[in-house]
């Protein structure tokens, strides 16, 4: 995979990726929030991957949150690090399914679901992002 790294403004993105998703997230009654560390600033990466790994990530969530539900991003500093988590009250991921999410093209689960407030929460990046930079990832479901 090739990289094209620069620094830039990770809150904008976030932002930008809201943006995109909140007209959709109104129709469904469906709440957007974010709490971004007020310490974080220019990260050096992909821009595009991360955006594009940023999109994916809230995408999902809003698929597979009920209406009426929530969906939290979080971005912080963490051990000099950035790092962004996603929350939300979906369906969630059952215990045997939960290692497969981070296989390439490949859905768990149903979007069929109607199974209300087990929620999930993603710890960014999520599937291939792991090559825009060194970072680590994980999934948990409730």
């Amino acid at each position: 995979m090739e990289l094209n790294l620069s620094d830039f403004n990770l809150p904008a993105a976030i932002d930008n990726t809201m943006m995109l998703l909140r007209e959709r997230a109104h129709r469904r009654d469906i709440a957007l929030e974010q709490t971004i560390d007020e310490r974080l600033d220019a990260i050096h990466a992909d821009e595009r991957k991360v955006k594009q790994v940023l999109l994916n990530l809230l995408s999902n969530a809003l698929k597979f949150t009920p209406k009426g539900g929530r969906i939290d991003i979080r971005a912080r500093v963490s051990n000099g690090n950035a790092e962004i988590s996603v929350t939300d009250t979906g369906v969630g991921i059952a215990p045997e399914d939960q290692a497969a999410v981070f296989e390439e093209f490949r859905q768990v689960g149903t979007a069929s679901k109607s199974v209300e407030g087990t929620g999930g929460r993603w710890r960014w990046p999520e599937t291939w992002a792991m090559a825009i930079w060194s970072a680590s990832c994980c999934a948990t479901s409730e």
